[in-house]
């Protein structure tokens, strides 16, 4: 059902070598040491009756997976913020109220549940029920003062909930012990730096009631599984080494949710042939993955209607590796004289020449058009692209004019 020991294998022999790591070495070769104590926070925007009942599974798998893998008093919930607690104000007061208390010998994990959007402007936001939104980027900022060894940034959104599910899945019986479960222990004890992921890359991330989010659920999944020497083809040892980072855990993450979002949602059509799942896949998408990696990476078109009357035109990307399956098209209308840059997420070590082209189609064209882009790497993806870098490149931005 879920392939990832294969993917772990791959992962091992391409990511090995992805990037220089800051972890804190054993001296006498082997893991890193371990942190000392994690402290969480979660914030679940329960205040949302529509996403309600699926982010109350969530929260109470986050917590039955933290109490299982990690014993009393390696890790502590600092705050649990729900209801009308969930503003951005609380949020980010919760992490400053860290300042002091946590050092870099201790961990920190914040995960977030609820909705979410991106932006032209501002880059990826926390969508709050109650009040202003909130920038990730502002959140990862105040995450960054607290100086941790390391930070984990999780986020299961932009949620989009579907009816219940069939039936709730049977929990697990793990028995905790006095030592922290090797994943665990790995990937939020032994690793250093920042981790920032999100549950989708450009689309939907999607629940039921029953069972809550197929990213918390993947996620919680993955931590618990029982990984061995053998079971890894022997690439990963979780007692001995190498280190099960997260740019190695990642790719896994990806498939493990890919692979549930096709079952899931081939389930729910046939059980309720309403269901609005208009997704073709849910793949996670990482802006950080340790503390030496890029900020962000994008493949960037810019369109601008030079047209007297509306432009509706639709697109799509062209596949990458790693596609799944084909990106769904979507439709857009531009004003006269309005212009839009479209955006996709690609690895960050993605050669320019490697960029996928938009695919779009219009009423005055007997073909799709395949425009070319170009790479951008910076925190936040770009409102417009630089004229001087359009020219240099030749490609990137288009007008359209008829």
């Amino acid at each position: 059902m879920y392939r990832w020991l294969n993917a772990l294998i791959l992962a091992g022999c391409i990511l090995a070598s992805a990037g220089p790591s800051s972890n804190a070495a054993d001296p006498k070769g082997g893991l890193p040491a371990e942190l000392k104590k994690l402290y969480v926070i979660t914030v679940f925007d329960t205040n949302d009756e529509y996403l309600a009942s699926s982010l109350q599974k969530d929260k109470a798998r986050l917590e039955k997976t933290l109490r299982i893998t990690i014993p009393k008093g390696r890790y502590e919930i600092v705050a649990s913020l729900t209801k009308d607690k969930v503003t951005a104000d609380n949020i980010l007061a919760a992490v400053k109220a860290l300042k002091g208390k946590v050092t870099k010998e201790d961990s920190v994990l914040l995960y977030y549940g609820g909705h979410g959007s991106i932006s032209d402007k501002y880059g990826h936001l926390l969508k709050m029920t109650n009040g202003v939104d909130l920038r990730r980027t502002t959140l990862r900022k105040d995450l960054e003062k607290l100086n941790a060894g390391l930070v984990v940034f999780l986020s299961d959104c932009c949620s989009t909930k579907e009816k219940s599910d069939q039936k709730a899945e049977a929990p697990r019986p793990i028995t905790p012990s006095d030592d922290i479960h090797p994943a665990v222990s790995h990937l939020f004890f032994r690793e250093r730096g920042f981790v920032d992921i999100t549950a989708a890359t450009d689309d939907a991330a999607w629940s039921d009631d029953r069972n809550g989010g197929l990213f918390t659920r993947s996620l919680c999944r993955l931590l618990i599984r029982d990984l061995d020497a053998k079971e890894a083809g022997g690439l990963i040892d979780l007692k001995k080494g190498p280190q099960l980072t997260w740019q190695r855990f990642f790719p896994l993450l990806q498939r493990e949710t890919q692979e549930f979002f096709t079952e899931w949602s081939a389930a729910m059509k046939a059980r309720y042939p309403n269901a609005h799942i208009r997704s073709q896949t849910q793949k996670p998408h990482a802006f950080l993955l340790g503390a030496e990696q890029p900020k962000a990476a994008y493949a960037a078109v810019e369109v601008l209607n030079g047209k007297q009357t509306t432009l509706k035109y639709k697109f799509r990307w062209e596949e990458m590796d790693g596609d799944d399956v084909k990106p769904e098209w979507k439709e857009i209308e531009l004003k006269p004289g309005q212009r839009l840059v479209h955006t996709r997420a690609v690895p960050q070590d993605t050669d320019p020449d490697d960029l996928p082209r938009l695919e779009m189609d219009w009423d005055a064209v007997t073909r799709v058009q395949r425009l070319g882009s170009i790479l951008w790497q910076e925190e936040l993806a770009p409102r417009r692209l630089p004229t001087e870098l359009v020219k240099k490149l030749k490609k990137g931005f288009y007008r359209i004019k008829k």
